[in-house]
Formats: structure tokens, sequence, C-alpha cells
């Protein structure tokens, strides 16, 4: 079967006819500018990606907030919350005779917004998670 980054469909329009990249006749493969998109997004490069629309999915929006943890800075950050957090915002209780610890919850320190910009260092293991988010991406 042919693949539709192959393929081009001759498709007639009344007494003219065009080329146009489509999907094979029965086929669930379509080529889409995210596919497109997927061969730019080189390994062991340094790149700056923009969310250009919002995710639908939560798993998709989860996604492209756990790539943006990567950023060093943010890294920096979530440490510096993380020890204070352990060091000095636990409460103590009293609880059937034995201390209970009461952590917060880890502050979320970037957000999966339209327009939001982050660069990362792209390696082999984080590729297929930005390959699964790269139609929500400019890049």
């Amino acid at each position: 079967m042919l693949k539709p980054e192959v393929f081009f469909q001759l498709v007639g329009n009344g007494f003219t006819s065009f080329w146009k990249i489509g999907t094979i006749h029965g086929s669930k493969w379509s080529l889409t500018m995210a596919k497109a998109a997927e061969k730019l997004i080189v390994p062991n490069t340094e790149m700056t990606f923009t969310v250009s629309t919002d995710p639908k999915r939560p798993a998709a929006r989860k996604t492209i907030e756990r790539l943006m943890w990567m950023q060093p800075q943010v890294k920096k950050d979530h440490s510096m919350l993380q020890r204070r957090r352990k060091q000095k915002d636990i409460k103590y209780t009293l609880r059937a005779g034995r201390v209970w610890f009461d952590r917060p919850r880890a502050t979320r320190t970037v957000r999966c917004a339209k327009g939001v910009s982050f660069t990362l260092n792209v390696t082999p293991q984080i590729l297929n998670d930005l390959k699964s988010v790269a139609k929500y991406l400019d890049f």
C-alpha cells in the first residue's frame, strides 16, 4: 500500500483536474502538517518551541508542561521550591499517637498556554514526546 507521503491523488473537478495531496481511497492515513513538521525535529540540538494552539486533550497539555519543566531555569526553580517545601512548609499534626506530615503540593511554575515559548536541548529520549505534541507547537 502506498503511503501518503509519496502518493499524489489526481482529483477531477469538472472540466479541469488538479493534483492534490490527499489520502489513499479507503485508507486512514493522511498527510498533515504535523507529520511534515516531525521531520524538522533533530535530536542533539537546542530548539525553541512556541505553543501555537491550546491542546484540547489534558494528556497533550500535561506532556507540553512536562517538556517545559526540562528547561534549566525551571529545573532550578523546582528544586529550590522542593527544598523549601521539605524544610519549612511542612505542617506537623499528631494523629493516633504519632506525628503526621502534610507537605503542600508542588507549585506549577510553567503553564501550557497559547503563545508561550520554551527552549529545550532535544535528546533522543524526548523525541517521541515532541512528535506526539508537534501539532500544537511551532518551531
